[in-house]
């Protein structure tokens, strides 16, 4: 079952008929727009870390005096950033996992699943990437700054940690209103229209 299927069969309830049709026809558009926004963020954040991999990679080549903690945050950084197109994903196949043989009640639980999955996403995994990605470069930077002098190894320090740590933070407070504008209220929605299904 698609967007369009739902909207069908949710009119088809009982229920006043233009209010049904004004409530399934906002709905649906702003399920249809999210949709097309995560595909849109997921491509891109894949592309970037297509490119980000092959610019790490190449460090294994050029890089052969540092131990085995440099070639290990890399390889961490890039297992970090597999595992998160892997989870960005399926946000996406979430929404693609519903047919047309399944029931309206079944599609509405789906959709459901996944706003709900887009918002663990921010809470849970948003915050450990966050904490991991900061200790991998960290790591990084202590390896790399072994051909510093200690204050150049101090400032790298420091002005890395406060740029990551402020952009971890003003992404993440985006993404949690993002949140509260977009998914709580379709989830609301969606949750009312399940309880009151078939009514």
């Amino acid at each position: 079952m698609n967007l369009d299927d739902f909207k069908s069969n949710w009119q088809n309830q009982k229920s006043p008929a233009e209010l049904r049709t004004a409530q399934t026809n906002e709905l649906v558009e702003k399920m249809k727009s999210f949709d097309q926004n995560l595909t849109r963020q997921n491509w891109w954040m894949s592309i970037a870390f297509a490119v980000t991999t092959v610019f790490l990679t190449g460090f294994f080549f050029y890089f052969k005096d540092f131990g085995m903690a440099f070639y290990g945050t890399i390889v961490g950084v890039i297992v970090l950033m597999a595992l998160s197109i892997w989870l960005f994903w399926k946000r996406k196949i979430l929404s693609t996992q519903q047919d047309f043989s399944q029931e309206s009640r079944q599609f509405l639980e789906g959709r459901i699943a996944q706003l709900e999955y887009n918002k663990k996403i921010t809470r849970i995994y948003m915050p450990i990437y966050a904490i991991v990605l900061t200790t991998l470069i960290m790591i990084y930077i202590g390896e790399v700054g072994q051909l510093m002098e200690r204050k150049y190894q101090l400032m790298a320090y420091g002005i890395t940690l406060t740029y990551i740590v402020l952009i971890m933070i003003y992404g993440m407070r985006k993404q949690y209103r993002k949140d509260r504008e977009t998914i709580d209220p379709m989830l609301e929605e969606l949750q009312e229209m399940k309880k009151n299904w078939g009514e």
